[in-house]
Formats: structure tokens, sequence, C-alpha cells
């Protein structure tokens, strides 16, 4: 009776069907458990309210007026920055004002820990016509006062390559800057300092639709200098799992990369900009780890919105887009609460937390959610922390009607060293890796 009992145990066990577990995922996530992590990244977004266009009281009449106006509140910007900020590997700033005696009081106070770069935007009008955002080489067109401004940590974990600008629509740019790792073999970052409209328009899907256009520029225009950049390196060439000694985590971190797009959306996180972001695989941080930033910015029209957003996205030479969202669905596989990359991208009125309603499903029924605990995708990058400063935006007092939003994150670089994926176990970065990593989740990170 034992013996019969025992053997149909065996034979269901035999029988079953695997489930179809992206095991290659699974090693990685297990592998990041395991604490084989690279340094934590420090990218902070701020919108520092240039003098030009606050308004002095109720008149019309500019900070920018008068140096006994501005310069207090620019001292003050520039000591907050380096005080408080001065942990950031990366700052970047909108509404910078492009005046020489600002400039000069702002390199005099952050000077010693960052290095700067900025950019300008291009004015409306010349020659009495209204000017083409569009004609990008023009030496006649007129510039705006202000524009995007990025500083890099001198003593931070990322060196700058360059910036260049994007135009978004008349007057609008946005500011991409390559920047790359300092260690051996360094990974490039990518960058996107952004400035989304304000929406002016009574007609508010107008401004939406607005918003979404100049994000989706914003982000192209990052992921062609990605592109470009990426041409001449080494791409991942056959699946890992072909040949018995293939050095898979050699091959897929050959050409890494990381996308930032991040600044004032002028939109809370549940708007068409944010959604179409979300669409193309770029994660909101504060979604990562379930925070809602609340208020970040007062407006001139007397609105507390929550408008400045850091989104995250990793890339890998040979991926697929949509890799995350299929990577999650393989993990809810077994709860059957994951309804697929369909729900990826689309706002759920009442929950600002999440754009995946089958996320909520699964937290409700008990299961760990993997970007409930900060991870973005199956390859381990990781938001540990995202927070509004607090800092008064309201008020004659203030050095900005923004709070500076930072978030900070792991973006683990496996290395391989010479192991076969056939032993039992790989040794990466003094991490040990059993030979089921499904195991290996069940007791030890709560995701299943």
């Amino acid at each position: 009776m034992y013996l019969k009992k025992h053997c149909d145990c065996h034979n269901r066990r035999r029988n079953r069907q695997p489930p179809c577990w992206p095991w290659h995922n699974l090693i990685r996530l297990s592998l990041v458990a395991s604490n084989a992590l690279v340094g934590a990244f420090t990218i902070t977004t701020f919108n520092i309210l240039a003098p030009v266009h606050r308004s002095m009281g109720h008149t019309n009449r500019r900070e920018s007026e008068r140096e006994d106006w501005w310069r207090p509140r620019a001292e003050a910007v520039a000591s907050y920055i380096s005080k408080n900020l001065a942990s950031s590997d990366v700052i970047l700033l909108q509404e910078w004002w492009f005046d020489d005696q600002f400039s000069s009081i702002f390199d005099s106070i952050t000077g010693h820990l960052f290095d700067r770069v900025a950019e300008r935007r291009p004015g409306g009008v010349l020659y009495g016509k209204e000017f083409s955002c569009f004609a990008k080489n023009d030496p006649h067109r007129p510039l705006r006062e202000d524009g995007m401004c990025c500083l890099i940590n001198k003593n931070g974990k990322l060196d700058l390559v360059k910036s260049e600008q994007v135009l978004t629509g008349p007057q609008r740019i946005a500011q991409i800057v390559q920047c790359k790792e300092k260690c051996e073999d360094g990974r490039d970052v990518f960058l996107a300092n952004t400035h989304l409209s304000f929406p002016h328009d009574e007609d508010s899907r107008r401004n939406d639709r607005r918003q979404a256009f100049e994000i989706t520029l914003i982000q192209r225009a990052l992921s062609k200098a990605r592109r470009r950049t990426s041409r001449g390196k080494t791409s991942s060439s056959s699946h890992p799992f072909s040949s018995p000694n293939s050095n898979y985590f050699e091959d897929e971190t050959a050409n890494e990369s990381l996308e930032v797009i991040c600044g004032d959306f002028n939109s809370e996180p549940t708007g068409l900009a944010a959604s179409q972001l979300e669409a193309r695989d770029f994660v909101n941080c504060a979604s990562a780890i379930s925070e809602y930033m609340g208020v970040t910015h007062f407006t001139h029209r007397g609105e507390e919105i929550s408008a400045d957003h850091i989104f995250i996205r990793s890339h890998r030479s040979g991926s697929r887009s949509g890799k995350r969202s299929r990577g999650m669905s393989a993990v809810f596989q077994l709860t059957g609460s994951y309804d697929g990359a369909g729900d990826v991208g689309k706002s759920h009125a009442g929950n600002p937390l999440s754009s995946n309603g089958s996320r909520r499903q699964a937290l409700a029924i008990g299961y760990q959610d993997p970007l409930s605990l900060g991870y973005i995708d199956m390859t381990g990058t990781q938001v540990i922390n995202v927070r509004p400063a607090d800092i008064q935006i309201r008020g004659n007092g203030v050095i900005s009607d923004h709070k500076p939003v930072t978030a900070t994150f792991r973006w683990p670089k496996l290395r391989s060293v010479g192991s076969s994926l056939s032993e039992p176990c790989m040794n990466v970065s003094n991490a040990t890796m059993p030979l089921d990593p499904l195991s290996y989740l069940c007791a030890n990170t709560g995701i299943l």
C-alpha cells in the first residue's frame, strides 16, 4: 500500500509539466539576493526657479531685475545644494539662469564639489516671425535667459562624457547627458534632464497630449544617444545555454547601460506623460518602492501638485522591449495574478502608486511583488530609496517653489569567474548560487 502510494506520487511529479520560468533571470535575482551588488547611485532633480520667472509680489516685475532681489536666493540655493545634496552623484537642475554673476556665485559655492554643464533654451521670435523649434543649426536664432544644468559630483561614481540638447517644442528643450562609471569597464549612464510644458490650455486633454508628445521626443533622443554609443561595441551573441561552458554573464554585461528620465513634468505621476514612459518599460522610482511623493511643487496658480519624478530603465544589448513585463509575468505564473504586459502603462484612478492592477491583486492576497521590493527588472536593478526634501515651497522666504527629489538605486554588475553553468554552484562576487534558483527564491527572498 505504501509502495503503491509512493510510486503514484513519484509518477505525478515526473509527469508534471514545469512552469515556463526564465531561469537566467531567476539566476540573476538570486545572485542579487546574495548581495552581489555594486555601490548605489544617487540622482537628484531640482527645479531651482530661475529669477527671470519669479514675480515679485503682485506686480509684473521679475526678481532678475535687481541684484539685491535675486542674489540672496541664489546664494541660498547654492548653499543648500553644497550642504544637503553633496552626496548625490548627479544633480539635474531645471530653470538654470544664464547670467554671468549668477554662475559665478553658484560656482564659488559648489565648484569644489561638482562639475557643471548647461544647455540654453532657444528663443521664439526671429525677424518678426515665429521661430521654428526644429531649426537646430541656425546661428542667428535668439536665446532665452534660462535652460537646463547638470552637476556631476567630482568624488562620485560617474564621469561626464558629453551633453547635448533636444528641442521638444517652441522654446523648449531637454538636456541629454551621457556619463560613464569610473570603474574599469565602466558602463554608460544616459540622463534626460526634463522640463515639460506647463498646462496653460483650458482643455486638459490638449495639455496631456502636448506633454506626452514632449516626453516621447525626449525618450527617443535618449535611446538614440544610447544606440549611437553602442555601435561598434560587442553585443550578445548566442543563447547563454547553447554551450555548457558559455560565459553568460560576460555576454550579457558586455553592453549594459542605464537610462534615466527625470525632472519637472508639470503633471502628476498618473498623467499621460508618465504613462507613456511606463509603456516603454521605464519605472517611476516612487512606484517601485510603493511611495507616493506627495506635494513637490506649489504653482503660480496656487495649486499643490506632485510634479517632480525620476524614471529609470536598464538596457542590455540584444534584449527586447517589454523585458520587465515578461519577467514579472513569469514571477507571477504560480500565483495566477498577473495579467501580462497589457496593463503596463495604464493609469488607475484612485491609486497613484501603481500602474498595474494585477500588482494590487497580488499584494492583496499576500504575495510579495518584486516591484514592491524595489526591483525594476529581472536583472537586479533596484530602487533603494526615493524622497523629496523637506523644504518650504510657498511664501516669501523660499529658495524655490519645487522640492528637490533624490533617488538612490543599485545597478548590479554580475561577472563570470570562469565557472561552468553545468556545475552545481557558481561563485559570483563571493556569492554562492544554488543549482535550483527557484528553491533559493522561496527560501530567502519571499518573492514567491
